[in-house]
């Protein structure tokens, strides 16, 4: 616990992380670029869809591997590799199964309500809009809460289940 007299030494968290939550936020931008380009059919872009999180989610499985046996402990405070993998092959699988899931649901609807008989367009709830074409913003806006709860709860000092 070393002092936090001047402006580095109360913010070497943040200052230190700031590469990791930015190669974070790099990521998840490049992702969605690879998930969300206009394919030509919606089966194209199904077989994109699900390349692409396979390989993120092999690489997640294949880094946490090389983690345990290196030894590098993912740390949340310094936003390091691991952590950035962790969460980045984390959020993959997440969107991996939640694709499945809608890949099943869409198959069992009929015809006229599947969603690969709708335009390549087809309208996206304005909320998820207002966040994809203002994405940085509301990384960085997320960012600056996370550090307000941390400013003033005391995070350092709460137990596990707490925290």
């Amino acid at each position: 616990d070393a002092e936090r007299t001047d402006f580095i030494s109360a913010n070497r968290e943040g200052i230190f992380s700031f590469v990791g939550y930015l190669t974070m936020f790099l990521m998840g931008v490049s992702l969605g670029k690879e998930i969300l380009p206009d394919a030509p059919t919606f089966e194209a872009r199904r077989m994109r869809i699900v390349s692409v999180l396979g390989v993120w989610t092999t690489a997640f499985i294949s880094y946490t591997l090389a983690t345990f046996v290196f030894g590098i402990e993912p740390s949340r405070r310094f936003a390091n590799a691991p952590y950035c993998f962790w969460i980045a092959g984390f959020n993959s699988a997440m969107l991996w199964i939640f694709m499945l899931i809608e890949e099943d649901i869409d198959s069992k609807l009929p015809p006229s309500l599947s969603r690969s008989n709708r335009p390549s367009g087809y309208d996206v709830p304005i909320i998820l809009d207002a966040i994809n074409k203002n994405s940085l913003t509301t990384f960085l806006v997320a960012n600056v809460l996370t550090g307000l709860v941390n400013m003033l709860c005391e995070t350092l000092v709460r137990g596990v289940a707490e925290a």
